[in-house]
């Protein structure tokens, strides 16, 4: 906990999902309000949106490998109050009756971000983890982001009651925007992991490798260091000497 990167890491949690975990929650009482029907909200939910997701984490992940977890984070977290505002837009216009096609086709790109920014924000919070305590921040970030989808939930629909539904989507997608400076402007994301994978393609994530374990090469020949593994190449050399001179 005494780490900064923890505390964004919680932060984030709390705020990034705000905006899709409100259209989760106001979704299906907003499309029947608007006059689709409860068949056709039903079918939409159960195999267009799912489907939209498990596309968008394929792609998520895809891009969260390609460029880093924090571009994808921030990409799709803005993609995602983008469209839950122009979501808003749209019903503001059309005076509170808009097309049904044009808010469920909205919709199903809200549920693609959904999945690409779910999977790229694991992936991040993954990454703002310490090895000594990996299990127990992570809980701590899923946690707060089961806290994020209760209050952003709550104040939706508490917003939507006196205000009306594009204000608690505009809200919300605000909510969700104030996530991308607890991250600043760098992080302790991705991009640093990428580099201890080029360096060392074998190692655990973060974790620390013993001076008598490393190559006498990695600590520049210096005496007193890579015993470990010089010893293991005495070994290994002698076996060669031995081997050839059997054959």
């Amino acid at each position: 906990m005494r780490s900064p990167a923890t505390w964004r890491g919680l932060g984030f949690a709390l705020l990034g999902g705000a905006a899709f975990e409100s259209v989760g929650a106001l979704a299906g009482p907003y499309l029947i309000d608007r006059g689709v029907g409860r068949r056709i909200v039903g079918s939409f939910f159960l195999a267009p949106a799912a489907g939209l997701m498990a596309v968008g984490a394929l792609v998520g992940g895809r891009l969260a490998d390609r460029t880093g977890p924090l571009p994808t984070v921030r990409r799709a977290l803005a993609g995602i109050a983008g469209l839950v505002t122009g979501l808003a837009a749209i019903d503001f216009a059309f005076g509170g009756v808009p097309p049904g096609a044009l808010v469920l086709g909205t919709l199903g790109l809200v549920y693609a971000s959904i999945g690409v920014f779910t999977t790229a924000s694991y992936a991040l919070l993954m990454d703002l983890t310490r090895p000594q305590a990996a299990a127990t921040q992570f809980s701590a970030y899923m946690g707060a982001t089961n806290a994020c989808e209760a209050w952003a939930a709550w104040s939706a629909g508490a917003v939507a009651a006196r205000l009306g539904y594009p204000a608690a989507l505009v809200a919300m997608a605000a909510a969700s925007l104030a996530a991308l400076p607890v991250l600043g402007a760098r992080g302790e994301t991705g991009q640093r992991s990428s580099k201890r994978r080029e360096v060392l393609p074998g190692r655990v994530r973060g974790a620390r490798i013993p001076h008598d374990m490393r190559s006498p090469a990695r600590d520049g020949g210096l005496p007193g260091r890579g015993s470990w593994m010089r010893r293991r190449r005495g070994v290994g050399a002698a076996d060669g000497v031995r081997c050839s001179r059997s054959g």
